[in-house]
Formats: C-alpha cells, structure tokens, sequence
C-alpha cells in the first residue's frame, strides 16, 4: 500500500511518503512539487493494477519477454493461471512457449541438491527439429522421443519403437507379436550343396531348420542329412508366426543375419514323403536340406530332437507347426 500525507511541522510544510517502513520528510519547498509528481505517478499506477484486478484479469506484454495472461478465480483468493505464454500473445495450452529459432528451443529446470546451494543440478528439455530431447547436467542427453514415435533411452538416434542403451527391470513383459525365443546367427548353404539340390537355386529361407557349423564356429549351416547330432533350431518367420525375442550381441560372435528358434512355437519345412506326421510325433533332421521327418529310428534319433509336431502333415512335403525343444 501506498500512502501519502501532508502535514505540517515546526511550521515548514512537508510530505511523507509511507512505503513499507520507511518513512522520507522533505523540508526544502523546491524537492516538495518533486516528489508529489512521483507519488501522483505511483497513484496512478496502483490504481491500474487494482482496476485490472477487480475486473479479475492480468495481463503482461512483452516482445521479447514472457507475455500472455491469467485469470483470478473471484471464489477463491489464489491466483489461478488458466494459459501462460512465453513470446507469444496467444498461449492456447496452459504453458505455451514459442521460438524464432527454426532449428531449436529449450526449457531447464535447475535447483539446489544440497540445502546449503554449494551445488546445483539442472534438466534441460529440447526441441530439436524432429525431436523431444531430455539432458542431465552430468549424464548428457538421457531420452530421446522421435517424431515418428521411437523412444531411446540412453539411444540418441533410437531405432526401435524402444531403444535402451542398458539394463532394464519389470516383473512381467507380455509379448504380443511372436511366439518364440530366437537368437542371431549367420547361415550357410550346405558345403556339399550339390549332392542334394540338382535344379534351381538354393535359397536360405524361414522354416528351415539349422544345425551347427563344425568349421565355423558361432555359425550355422541349413540341415541336410537325416538324424544329425548337430541340428540347433528353426529360422523363425514362416506361416506369419515372428520371434517374441530376440537376443543378440551386435559386432559379436553372438549376432547374425537370421533369427533362429531355440524354444517356442514356430513353423518348419517338413518333409512327409515317406512317412505321415502326426501331432505329439517326434521330429528330426532329413535328408531334405532345411526340413524335419518324423523319427522312425529312436536310437538314431538321440540328440537329434528338434522338437514336436503340433500340425500334420500327411504327404509330401509342407509347413508343420513345432514346439521346438531339443533333445
């Protein structure tokens, strides 16, 4: 509040100003008509703040300050900001921050982490161009949110719908896009490729079963004799049925181009020529390069399992869904 009273005194006119605890007499006549025009001024200016409040509406302008506007709620002594604007005039969100700059804009938020202020710590949050960028003061950038909706953590550049450069924790994950467990390998063609393909050519496929290769190791080669020891898995992706997870390490012996199913349900190229497969059957390596038969030989068969059937296959040669499990 601002006062301001004329009185008299040792029969000199004066003027005091009262402004919080302070108190200013004036005794020479020619600062008098002075400071009367400061306080006429200061009147007036609390007279528009207290007119703009009573019509319950503040109003803050500025071309290259905070602008926008907030409303008094008339119900309740707070002051309640509906839209805060910060260069721009016309906020249409409850914080709306405009930038000239075409390329970037940011917001930090900063505070003390000890009580005493010796050390402070700040968040910054980016726009840049496409991307929603968080950094830590220590961490560096920390997450990233793409346009086109990836989100990495720890992964500048994510290429994934999520992208973790590090270790995760949660008590369950569902997945709802495969049905195996599939892990990376390079593959092969067979070494004497000849010996069982006369015509054509011979292409790695999904469905086709994989077992180790001796002379590579880390590497696989596609199936070609019946009752292999070797046999590893099935290249996952047949029949529409995808890997559920996928482990690999990148730039390792441990990666690969093909996603091979080592557990889980998945669809493998069987061969029935000489036997029909049932559900519940046992499933090993043929003759065929990259498919399975049904085991006729129980001996020959040991450590050769490659899973169960859980289709049929009457004739001829076709997909069969297996629940792979290798024994």
């Amino acid at each position: 509040m601002v006062k301001v009273k004329s009185e008299r005194r040792n029969t000199l006119p004066f003027v005091t100003l009262e402004a919080g605890q302070g108190n200013i007499y004036l005794k020479k006549e020619e600062e008098k008509m002075k400071y009367f025009r400061e306080m006429i001024v200061m009147a007036v200016i609390s007279l528009i703040v207290i007119g703009l409040a009573a019509n319950f509406t503040v109003f803050a302008d500025s071309t290259i300050g905070t602008t926008g506007g907030g409303v008094v709620n008339e119900e309740s002594v707070e002051a309640v900001c509906d839209f805060i604007g910060i260069c721009t005039t016309t906020p249409e969100v409850n914080l709306h921050i405009f930038s000239h700059d075409e390329v970037s804009s940011s917001i930090r938020l900063e505070g003390n982490s000890k009580a005493d202020g010796s050390y402070r710590e700040y968040t910054t949050i980016m726009r840049d161009k496409s991307a929603l960028r968080f950094f830590d003061d220590d961490k560096g950038e920390v997450v990233t949110m793409k346009e086109n909706g990836n989100v990495g953590i720890g992964k500048p550049n994510p290429q994934y719908k999520l992208d973790v450069d590090g270790t995760t924790r949660t008590k369950i994950i569902r997945i709802t896009g495969g049905s195996d467990l599939s892990e990376q390998f390079d593959i092969g063609k067979p070494h004497n490729l000849k010996e069982y393909i006369k015509d054509g050519e011979f292409k790695i496929a999904p469905g086709m079963v994989a077992c180790i290769d001796t002379k590579n190791p880390g590497k696989l080669l596609v199936s070609h004799k019946a009752y292999d020891r070797t046999v590893a898995g099935i290249i996952s992706g047949a029949g529409g049925v995808r890997p559920g997870m996928l482990m690999g390490q990148t730039g390792s012996t441990a990666d690969g181009e093909f996603p091979v199913a080592l557990t889980g349900r998945v669809y493998c190229k069987a061969d029935a020529m000489a036997v029909p497969i049932q559900p519940g059957d046992l499933l090993t390596t043929s003759d065929t390069p990259g498919h399975v038969m049904k085991v006729s030989d129980h001996d020959k068969a040991q450590g050769a399992i490659i899973g169960k059937a859980m289709s049929s296959l009457d004739k001829g040669k076709g997909l069969v869904l297996v629940l792979v499990s290798l024994q």
